[in-house]
């Protein structure tokens, strides 16, 4: 039986996507072949989030700075003069020429189209309407108060026996009045998933966020891709009980044992085909 502490959006999309990458991932463990974009990703999120607490431009830093911490933690080697070290970046895959020099030149332009929006929108990060209360050494609060920003959760959802667990990017009030969740992405090739309306119904039933509608926020574009709104059909309304529906049987599957391979496309993205014994090769 395998160990199980948490679920997240994010563990529970690998799992269904296939359950034998979950299983050499989590379980056995085994080495990886990382994107580049990953860390990548994770720099934009990091300078936006310095940005979003109220950091003005001219002190958040340069993007190639968050790039560097972010190899860094993944074990990357730099000189004096933070050049990766000959052959450290060989682990990494990158797609479509998107090398180290390319993203510390498209970081910064994915930065300033970002502020250039928020400044141009008049989008505000959402905050509880009430004043914080601090607890003595001033890290976090006491009374409950919440602030749009990589804001974090953690939800034991219906029939389940380990928490949901997850960070929702932003929570923006709209000039208009409405509030929208949104997720920041820079990925280069668009994908459908349920981690919109995961974190919405979190948002909603756990959070007591009144939120009206979700969007991801595409760093490449410089803006929100479009706005959901997952309370427009009573009929269907995403809440914690639909969510643990689909959270459920990954729980019960990764505790049971059960780690269906789904070899296909997926197979030649995946950071570890070169362990699998289902990979598919592309057709040549």
């Amino acid at each position: 039986m395998t160990e199980l502490e948490r679920l997240s959006h994010s563990s529970a999309h690998t799992y269904n996507e296939c359950g034998e990458r979950w299983r050499l991932e989590r379980v056995e463990k085994v080495d990886k072949v990382p994107w580049l974009a990953g860390p990548a990703g994770s720099a934009f999120h990091t300078m936006t989030e310095v940005y979003d607490h109220g950091i003005e431009t001219g002190e958040v830093g340069t993007y190639k700075g968050y790039l560097v911490e972010a190899l860094m933690e993944d074990g990357v080697a730099f000189d004096q003069d933070y050049n990766p070290m000959p052959g450290e970046l060989e682990r990494y895959r990158v797609s479509r020429g998107e090398t180290y020099e390319w993203w510390c030149r498209a970081g910064d332009h994915m930065f300033d189209q970002y502020v250039a929006w928020r400044e141009r929108s008049g989008w505000e990060v959402w905050e509880s309407p009430f004043e914080p209360e601090w607890n003595e050494d001033g890290s976090a609060t006491i009374n409950g108060w919440m602030f749009g920003v990589e804001l974090p959760f953690e939800v034991m959802l219906p029939g389940m026996t380990v928490p949901d667990k997850g960070y929702i990017d932003r929570i923006f009030s709209l000039p208009d009045g409405r509030i929208i969740l949104v997720d920041l992405k820079t990925w280069a090739r668009e994908r459908t998933t349920t981690q919109l309306p995961h974190y919405f119904a979190v948002a909603q039933d756990h959070l007591g966020i009144p939120v009206d509608g979700v969007a991801y926020y595409d760093a490449r574009l410089g803006r929100p891709t479009g706005i959901a709104y997952p309370t427009d059909d009573p009929e269907k309304p995403w809440d914690t009980d639909r969510l643990s529906a689909l959270l459920l049987p990954v729980e019960r599957g990764i505790i049971g044992d059960v780690f269906e391979p789904k070899p296909g496309s997926q197979c030649g993205w995946c950071s570890v085909a070169h362990h699998c014994a289902f990979k598919l090769e592309k057709n040549k």
